[in-house]
């Protein structure tokens, strides 16, 4: 990996692991992030009076992104819209309360609410209550469509409960924290609802790392606490395993087809490499504009 900076310390060149060169290019006067391009993928940056982003054009081959955002007078992201070219554009709009909660998150497409979810928190800002309508609301890991959670906390801010309604149904999950030296570590799960295991009990180490997962799998730890290996409830060898640098950063997973390995720019990921696989994500001023593979055309 290379870096090549200016005499002002801004990033003018970055070459990753597969020797791939991000370009990147500033306005003379303010020093604004004007543009970067790696491979066939470029992003232009636009800004509004008060310096922040206020519209993003992405362009790899044939296709174009046009991200534009707008903020209230706090500074805080109000409206977000994609277009998307071909005439479709999709809007996320935002509400937050006085304490910079949202409570209001929806995204519409040619007048179409795809998902409008509520938030509603307590006097100590725990989340109490989510909702969601639209046409593409949010999946549990079953499958099933997610319309509402209530959520119910002990004086310690533990999860003791959590309601999540289907359409015409509902599961109730009871959550148990029944170690006495630490009334925060969750012990045992119950739910009452047929697609979800109806008891989970979960044990940890001396260390408080957990041994056995809610699938029922068994857990591996190095001597500084990291996970190094994930193993069926069958039981034989680990079935994922994973690596890590000096850092803590994960560096590696394996999970049966070889060495996943991961690098990063300013701590977020920018590289995976396996085999003849290999993924780049595409970043500059703190957003992810989009991933290319190697050897894949552009995609939608």
């Amino acid at each position: 990996m290379f870096y090549d900076y200016s005499r002002q310390a801004r990033l003018l060149t970055y070459v990753d692991v597969l020797n791939q060169p991000q370009i990147y290019n500033y306005d003379k006067s303010s020093g604004q992030l004007q543009s970067t391009t790696l491979g066939t993928t470029s992003a232009r940056f636009y800004y509004n009076a008060q310096g922040e982003i206020d519209r993003i054009e992405t362009t790899d081959g044939t296709q174009t992104l046009t991200t534009k955002l707008t903020y209230d007078d706090h500074g805080r992201e109000m409206v977000r819209e994609f277009d998307f070219g071909g005439g479709v554009i999709q809007q996320l709009n935002q509400i937050y309360n006085v304490v910079d909660g949202m409570v209001q998150s929806t995204l519409t497409e040619a007048g179409t609410i795809l998902r409008d979810q509520t938030y509603k928190y307590d006097v100590r800002s725990r989340l109490e209550e989510y909702e969601c309508k639209g046409k593409q609301p949010p999946l549990d890991p079953y499958g099933n469509e997610i319309e509402m959670q209530l959520f119910f906390f002990d004086e310690v801010d533990n999860i003791v409960r959590a309601d999540t309604y289907f359409p015409g149904d509902r599961n109730r999950a009871n959550y148990t924290y029944d170690n006495p030296n630490d009334p925060a570590q969750l012990t045992a799960v119950t739910n009452n609802h047929p697609d979800y295991p109806s008891v989970i009990n979960l044990t940890y180490n001396a260390d408080g790392n957990l041994l056995c997962d809610e699938e029922g799998r068994s857990l591996g730890y190095d001597d500084l606490g990291r996970l190094i290996s994930v193993s069926e409830p069958t039981g034989g060898a680990a079935t994922k395993t994973y690596g890590y640098d000096s850092l803590d950063a994960l560096a590696s997973q394996n999970a049966g087809g070889g060495d996943q390995l991961r690098f990063y720019q300013d701590d977020k990921i920018h590289t995976l490499h396996q085999g003849a696989e290999r993924s780049t994500f595409v970043q500059a001023n703190g957003v992810v504009l989009a991933e290319r593979q190697a050897g894949v055309g552009p995609k939608s």
